[in-house]
């Protein structure tokens, strides 16, 4: 027989939980380009160098995120690493040694990934990396995600959960965080698909023109 436990107390305890969390929001500081080493790196290096991940719950709860555990969302693996050179989203090593470039590049797949398909992400990194650079792709994220991560604590830390807070609040509020996730999620997949096809299509333009031109030079 379950002993039911008092509004009031489920109210603190959850306005304790969301507390919590926005500390460790607000405590998380994103890995930056300086913080990479400046000199190549195996994989074993590599591994104990990639940048902090977000941990939110110590606890790992036997939940999951697309069949992976909850504390491997984060983890950063040899055999992942390998995966993500062998599908393009990071370049080959140079004689199977990681540069700066690599370990920026990784961090900001690590901590984008479960809301992008890693194909639309590494594309946009890529765009981005080649227009500007890899160090300036690197802090400018850092800045992004402090900056999300911030406001996110805000919003914790100022929320009236539906005025009760009681365990049935708590899961419509942790559903309506859920709901407003998945719409910025397909909104800014759209956004990086789109771009994709139109640069894919200007790029096909120009060879076209350009393979046009040699043939009338000829």
């Amino acid at each position: 027989m379950q002993i039911p436990v008092p509004d009031d107390i489920v109210m603190e305890m959850g306005r304790v939980m969301l507390n919590e969390i926005a500390k460790k929001l607000k405590q998380y500081e994103s890995a930056r380009w300086d913080i990479f080493p400046e000199f190549d790196l195996y994989m074993e290096q590599l591994l104990g160098c990639a940048g902090a991940p977000l941990e939110l719950d110590e606890s790992k709860l036997d939940g999951s995120i697309d069949g992976t555990a909850e504390g491997d969302r984060f983890e950063i693996t040899a055999h992942r690493v390998n995966n993500y050179v062998k599908k393009g989203y990071l370049p080959r090593p140079d004689n199977r040694r990681y540069s700066r470039e690599h370990l920026a590049r990784l961090y900001v797949l690590r901590m984008t990934k479960g809301a992008l398909p890693l194909s639309l992400l590494s594309e946009a990194i890529e765009r981005l990396s080649n227009a500007l650079s890899m160090r300036a792709v690197s802090e400018r994220f850092a800045e992004i995600n402090d900056s999300v991560l911030r406001r996110v604590a805000a919003v914790l830390e100022t929320a009236t959960v539906f005025g009760q807070e009681s365990e049935s609040d708590l899961d419509y509020f942790a559903l309506t965080l859920a709901a407003e996730a998945n719409v910025l999620s397909l909104v800014s997949e759209t956004i990086l698909a789109r771009n994709s096809y139109s640069v894919n299509q200007a790029d096909s333009s120009n060879d076209d023109s350009a393979a046009a031109s040699s043939s009338s030079g000829r």
